[in-house]
């Protein structure tokens, strides 16, 4: 009644919506945190360049993703207004398109930071190897070395990072639907205690379940993985 939608068309695109969002998350959290990550490690002996990264993902992931999406929709507001009544992006409304992006920047900012801490702190400890020592005395260009000598080294920990920072983007999705009104199944959730829908409620909390639960057997499948390969 609410939404004018039967309840089976209901909830499928709610979680096709709330997908997108944690697919977009994963996809930030593996290029940006990685790149993040690996710069972090190549910098370790540049204090306040090194520092500064590690420092920056520190504090995204202490800051609580309401905040942050409360946060951008407030900045977006301030900088966009104008007397003609312009805006830089919306900062409600369902759409793959501009409405995309705020949402999306505050489910994923765990991940990357805790994608980012993780990659650098296994990326340092390669390179402080003695096949890396021995390849940088070769001569052989750092590129190289990262793309041959390193990253197989570190890309199962990429999975364990992806895992656990996605946790917290499945932990924040009702909040942050509710905020940027995306209608995801997160938002349902939290609709549906308002109105008292026992079955809205059960579903929804299945699909949040069955997400964290995902998540969570990645991160935990390829920690043993990530230790046999770094033996």
């Amino acid at each position: 009644d609410l939404y004018r939608l039967p309840i089976v068309e209901l909830f499928v695109e709610s979680m096709f919506r709330s997908l997108a969002l944690l697919v977009g998350a994963a996809v930030l959290a593996l290029v940006v945190g990685s790149l993040l990550g690996i710069a972090a490690a190549l910098l370790r002996r540049h204090a306040w360049a090194g520092g500064g990264i590690v420092a920056v993902t520190t504090l995204l992931s202490a800051v609580p993703a309401f905040f942050v999406a409360y946060f951008l929709q407030v900045f977006v507001i301030i900088v966009g207004a104008t007397p003609e009544g312009g805006k830089l992006l919306p900062v409600f409304g369902f759409g793959y398109d501009s409405h995309l992006v705020l949402p999306l920047l505050s489910v994923s900012l765990a991940a990357i930071a805790f994608t980012a801490q993780l990659t650098a702190t296994r990326t340092q400890d390669v390179l402080d190897s003695d096949f890396v020592t021995t390849a940088n005395a070769k001569g052989l260009r750092t590129s190289w070395i990262l793309a041959v000598h390193v990253m197989p080294h570190v890309r199962p920990v990429l999975l364990e990072a992806l895992g656990g920072g996605l946790r917290v983007s499945v932990g924040s999705l009702p909040i942050i639907e509710f905020l940027f009104q995306w209608r995801g199944i997160g938002q349902l959730a939290l609709e549906a205690v308002g109105v008292h829908d026992a079955p809205g409620l059960i579903f929804s909390a299945v699909v949040l379940t069955t997400l964290f639960a995902t998540v969570s057997a990645v991160a935990d499948l390829s920690r043993p993985r990530a230790l046999f390969e770094s033996g």
